[in-house]
């Protein structure tokens, strides 16, 4: 949903230092986009040892000097690190109480949060900062891949296909924030072998390490089978 925005961004100032401040959970995300410059992981804790974190955040950033900011979570935190950052120019949409951190600042019209979220983040820097996309709002936009994660997945599946020349189905069973918003196991243990009845494919469960007792469940309730990836 950010990428057609930090792409906007790139292509504006070509020359810039482009780095992307994270979530270290998340960080992996950019591995294979060379054309941002740095990805900055970071941590937060909940509790007494919140604040000595954020902290670090904020000191990380502050070492490094930035001439802008380009805010894409709507929180106040966000806004106050780069503001404590000493960041002199400091884009973003005016809510949640952060109008005053903010240099270069846009209030989102209501309709704006009807349409896909990319858009969203175009509008934003778009008014903001002056920029526009030089391609369709419409265009797909691509994920680069690194080359070494490339590389472990088909190692991966060497190991764990059936067949080299089945369709491939990935799924990914198991929801963040538990059963109220997954698909019950017995609807995709049917699906997995729907899916090898009709296409003669075969499917990759896919999730974090935690998932993995839920994804090896829906696996074993299958006729089929399925690779279980979660974890790995």
């Amino acid at each position: 949903m950010s990428l057609p925005a930090l792409r906007v961004i790139r292509r504006a100032l070509p020359d810039a230092k482009l780095s992307v401040l994270i979530r270290d959970n998340l960080a992996a995300f950019f591995d294979g986009m060379d054309w941002v410059d740095e990805v900055i992981p970071y941590r937060t804790r909940t509790g007494l040892h919140g604040w000595a974190d954020q902290r670090k955040v904020i000191a990380a950033i502050r070492s490094r000097r930035f001439d802008l900011a380009v805010i894409l979570p709507n929180s106040f935190r966000a806004a106050l690190w780069m503001r404590l950052a000493g960041i002199p120019r400091r884009a973003g949409y005016a809510t949640d109480g952060r109008r005053l951190l903010l240099t270069d600042r846009i209030v989102p019209e209501a309709s704006e949060k009807l349409g896909h979220q990319r858009f969203y983040w175009l509008k934003m820097v778009r008014n903001t900062l002056g920029v526009s996309p030089e391609v369709a709002d419409g265009a797909p936009e691509l994920l680069e891949v690194s080359q070494q994660s490339v590389v472990r997945m088909r190692e991966f599946l060497v190991a764990h296909r059936r067949t080299s020349d089945a369709p491939m189905i990935a799924l990914s069973p198991v929801a963040a924030f538990g059963p109220a918003k997954e698909w019950p196991a017995q609807c995709y243990a049917k699906l997995i072998d729907v899916v090898d009845e009709l296409a003669g494919g075969e499917c990759l469960l896919f999730g974090t390490a935690s998932d993995r007792p839920k994804c090896e469940d829906i696996a074993s309730r299958s006729r089929k089978g399925a690779i279980v990836a979660a974890g790995a």
